[in-house]
């Protein structure tokens, strides 16, 4: 009973297509929710900029929190990236799900 069935599910999986840029909306919604977004942390630069040139802060605090925003930014993209591969490598493999 289970082999015709998982038949008539791989063929459904391969005859899925998916949008050329089925990657890059799987990155961004895997990336919602999960604290701050890329817009939020270039405007949080934009604004220690500011701060700085304003006299807030100085140049080492100001260098400090610069480095924390760049590392939280490039935490980001890494995961989205690694995200994205992980989810194609499985789509790539339906039929074996």
């Amino acid at each position: 009973m289970a082999a015709p069935v998982d038949g008539q599910i791989a063929e459904i999986f391969a005859s899925l297509e998916l949008p050329a840029d089925w990657q890059r909306r799987i990155a961004i919604r895997a990336s919602e929710g999960d604290g701050p977004s890329l817009d939020e942390l270039r405007t949080k630069k934009r604004r220690l900029a500011r701060a700085y040139a304003d006299g807030g802060f100085s140049l080492a605090d100001y260098e400090a929190r610069m480095a924390a925003v760049d590392a939280e930014i490039l935490l980001i993209e890494s995961d989205a990236q690694v995200e994205s591969a992980e989810v194609a490598a499985l789509l790539r493999d339906l039929p074996a799900l």
